[in-house]
C-alpha cells in the first residue's frame, strides 16, 4: 500500500506526470510528447493549485489558443478536471463547448477515467450519482457538461472549462458571435462557487477577430492569454519560442507535411485561424494589398469625375458597424479610389458631413453619391436630395441580394490585374485591413462599397447592353 500511497502522492503533485499516465485509459493513440504539452500541463497545475488553496487566482481569464490535433482537449477538458478532483473530490468543474455531445463526451472520458480501478486505488475518491454529461462524487463534487448557451441553472463550479466554445460556421455569422459571447461573458462567470476565486479556463482556435478570445482581450479584462500556433511566428507569445522544434509546435503529429495539406484544404482564411491562431492570414485572402497601384493626390489625372459609394449605418453607437464610404472615379479603364473614410454618424449629423465632405473633394454636379438600398439608405437618398444640392441615387446592383463574398470575388479580379489605383494617405491601412481581412474582420464596409463601385464601372455594360445594375 506504501507504494500506492507514494505514487498517486507523486502524480497528484504533477499534472504533467499525470497526463503521461492515465493517457492510455483517453486514448488509443500512441502518446507522441512535444514541449508545448508539458507546457501547458504545467501551467495550468499553477491555476489549479490556486483552487485547491482556496486562493484567488491571478488571472480570472486563462486563455490558450492551440491548433487542433495538439491534445488541447485531452488535456484541459478530460484529464486536468479528474486530476483536480484526485486532490479534492469537493471540487466541482463545468465544461462547455460549442456542441453538447462535444462536451457530453469530455465527460464521459473524464468518468472513465475515475471509474477505472488505477484511479481508484491511488486516489480517495467515491462517486455518487452519474448520468449522461454529468457526474457527481460523495463530497459534493464533480464534472457538468453543457453546450454554448445551453442550460447551467443550478449549476455552480469552482472552475468553468471553455473548450472550442464556437464552430466554423457560428464564426461566419455576426449573431452567433453575439451569442457565443455573451454566454461566455454574462452567463457562464455567474455559475460559480465564489465569483472572486472561481477561474475561466478557455482553449480554443482562432476563427475571427471578434471570436471568443478577441472578445475578452478587447474588453481588457484580467487575462492571461498564451498563444502557440502551428509554426513559428509573430503570433507566438513571447518566451515560448523555446517550445518549437525546427519551427513547428508538433512535428511528429502537426509538422511540415500536414501544414502544407491543410493549407490546401482550409484555405488561408482557414489555415490562418485554426492553424496560425491569426483570423486575419498573413497577405490577406481574396485580395491583396499589393495588388493595389499607389500614388500619390497630385499623380491623379486631370478632370476626373468623383463620385461617392456610401455603406450606411447611421448610428453613434460604436458597438455597431460605422458608415463607410470612398471616393472614386474611372479614366482609362482605371478605377481611382481617392479617400475612404469611415465612422460612426448619426443621420443629422450625417447630412452636415456629406455637404462639406463632397465639397472638399472635388464632386462636381456631374458627381454621383450611390448610397446602399438598406432601409436607412431610403431615408438617406431623400434626405440628401431634400437637403443639399448633391445627386444620389440608391445602388441598384444584383450584388445588392448576393451579399458580401460575391462583392469582394468582383472586385478581386480588377485589383489583382492591376486596374484599381489607391491615393496614398491615412485612411490606407483600415482599407486594406478590411479588405484583406474579410471575413474574418470587425468592420467590413470597405468590402461593399468597393464590390459596388467596381461592378459599377467595370460591367455596367456587357454585350447585351445591360451590365449587372440595370443600367
Amino acid at each position: 500500500m506504501k507504494g500506492l500511497e507514494l505514487l498517486g502522492n507523486n502524480l497528484k503533485s504533477n499534472f504533467y506526470e499525470y497526463f503521461k499516465f492515465f493517457w492510455p485509459l483517453v486514448s488509443t493513440e500512441q502518446l507522441s510528447l512535444s514541449p508545448h504539452i508539458e507546457f501547458i500541463c504545467n501551467d495550468v497545475q499553477k491555476l489549479g493549485q490556486s483552487i485547491l488553496n482556496s486562493e484567488i487566482p491571478e488571472h480570472k481569464w486563462n486563455l490558450y489558443n492551440v491548433p487542433p490535433g495538439s491534445s488541447k482537449s485531452t488535456i484541459i477538458s478530460i484529464l486536468f478536471p479528474t486530476w483536480l478532483i484526485a486532490n479534492d473530490s469537493g471540487l466541482y468543474i463545468i465544461n462547455t463547448s460549442y456542441s453538447g455531445d462535444l462536451s457530453t463526451g469530455f465527460v464521459r472520458k473524464s468518468l472513465t477515467v475515475i471509474k477505472s480501478e488505477t484511479y481508484q486505488l491511488l486516489f480517495d475518491v467515491k462517486l455518487g450519482k452519474t448520468t449522461e454529461g454529468e457526474y457527481e462524487t460523495t463530497k459534493n463534487g464533480g464534472q457538468y457538461s453543457t453546450s454554448t448557451g445551453g442550460t447551467v441553472t443550478g449549476k455552480h463550479g469552482n472552475l468553468t472549462i471553455i473548450d472550442d466554445p464556437e464552430s466554423v460556421e457560428q464564426s461566419y455569422s455576426k449573431a452567433e458571435r453575439d451569442k457565443v459571447n455573451r454566454f461566455i461573458t454574462t452567463t457562464l462567470p455567474d455559475r460559480v462557487r465564489d465569483k472572486q476565486k472561481a477561474p475561466m479556463l478557455m482553449i480554443m482556435q482562432r476563427l475571427h477577430e471578434e471570436d471568443p478570445t478577441g472578445n475578452i482581450i478587447s474588453k481588457n479584462l484580467n487575462t492571461k492569454h498564451i498563444c502557440l500556433p502551428a509554426e513559428l511566428g509573430k503570433n507566438t507569445t513571447l518566451g515560448l519560442e523555446y517550445l518549437y522544434t525546427d519551427g513547428y509546435l508538433c512535428p511528429a503529429r502537426i509538422g511540415p507535411k500536414v501544414c502544407m495539406e491543410k493549407k490546401k484544404e482550409l484555405g488561408s482564411f482557414g489555415y490562418a485561424g485554426q492553424y496560425e491562431q491569426n483570423p486575419t492570414p498573413k497577405g490577406g485572402g481574396k485580395i491583396k494589398r499589393e495588388w493595389f497601384n499607389v500614388i500619390h493626390e497630385k499623380e491623379l489625372p486631370d478632370n476626373l469625375k468623383w463620385d461617392l459609394w456610401i455603406d450606411g449605418a447611421y448610428t453613434k453607437v460604436t458597438t455597431n458597424d460605422p458608415t463607410g464610404m470612398i471616393l472614386t472615379a474611372f479614366h482609362n479603364n482605371m478605377l481611382y479610389v481617392k479617400h475612404g473614410h469611415h465612422d460612426w454618424l448619426t443621420m443629422p449629423a450625417f447630412l452636415k458631413f456629406i455637404k462639406q465632405y463632397c465639397s472638399l473633394n472635388g464632386m462636381s454636379n456631374n458627381s454621383m453619391i450611390h448610397i446602399e438600398p438598406k432601409a436607412s439608405g431610403h431615408s438617406m437618398k431623400q434626405m440628401v436630395i431634400d437637403t443639399t444640392d448633391l445627386n444620389c441615387t440608391l445602388i441598384k446592383t444584383k450584388l445588392v441580394n448576393e451579399g458580401k463574398v460575391a462583392r469582394l470575388e468582383v472586385a478581386s479580379p480588377k485589383a489583382e490585374s492591376g486596374r484599381v489605383t489607391v491615393v496614398k494617405g491615412n485612411w490606407n491601412e483600415e482599407f486594406y485591413h478590411q479588405l484583406e481581412g474579410f471575413p474574418a474582420v470587425k468592420h467590413d464596409e470597405y468590402v461593399d462599397v468597393l464590390g459596388y463601385a467596381v461592378d459599377f464601372y467595370f460591367n455596367k455594360t456587357t454585350s447585351s447592353g445591360v451590365g449587372s445594375f440595370g443600367y
